[in-house]
């Protein structure tokens, strides 16, 4: 038997292989162009991760809002020039904290400074801007009460923002908002 009368016998087995190949490579191909689960899944972050102290003890405001606001007027100034942490730029993250709104529309907040601790505002010394996130939800949402905390999903960057009610350093657009 010659290779052609080998070929033409086993033709359509061959075409069948070498289309399976080449939709199997495909199909690989375009699996891994596709956004994984684990890239949409939020990074849950916490307060401390961004701020650059590394020596950073439990704080007053760990213990009572109240207590680090008293410290922080006797002993912090009220400019103080911080660093943004960088790492979790463009990342999918989740935090937790507690609003401050700047925008109603209606009743319903779009805009707001998310905040490590409840009662932190411009009539005392604010946190540092590493520690305000300025939020803009994809949707107005209703905030009952200030003195709940809320979960918030988004993309993070590190930006500086002035507003009216104090300046951030980091800021989430099109957040989602868990209550």
């Amino acid at each position: 038997m010659t290779f052609q009368n080998l070929a033409e016998k086993f033709k359509d087995s061959l075409t069948l292989i070498a289309m399976t190949f080449v939709l199997f490579t495909l199909g690989t191909f375009e699996f891994s162009c596709m956004p994984s689960t684990a890239k949409s899944t939020p990074l849950e972050i916490t307060w401390d991760q961004l701020t650059n102290d590394k020596n950073r003890r439990l704080g007053p405001e760990k213990v009572s809002p109240f207590l680090g606001v008293i410290t922080g007027l006797l002993a912090r100034p009220l400019k103080q020039p911080v660093h943004l942490i960088k790492k979790f730029n463009g990342r999918k993250i989740k935090i937790s904290g507690y609003p401050v709104p700047i925008h109603f529309e209606g009743f319903k907040v779009r805009e707001f400074l998310l905040v490590p601790y409840y009662g932190a505002c411009i009539h005392v010394p604010p946190p540092p801007q590493n520690q305000i996130i300025y939020v803009v939800t994809q949707q107005p949402i209703r905030i009952m009460h200030l003195a709940n905390a809320i979960t918030v999903i988004g993309y993070f960057q590190s930006v500086r923002q002035s507003t009216s009610w104090g300046s951030s350093g980091y800021q989430i657009l099109k957040g989602i908002i868990s209550h």
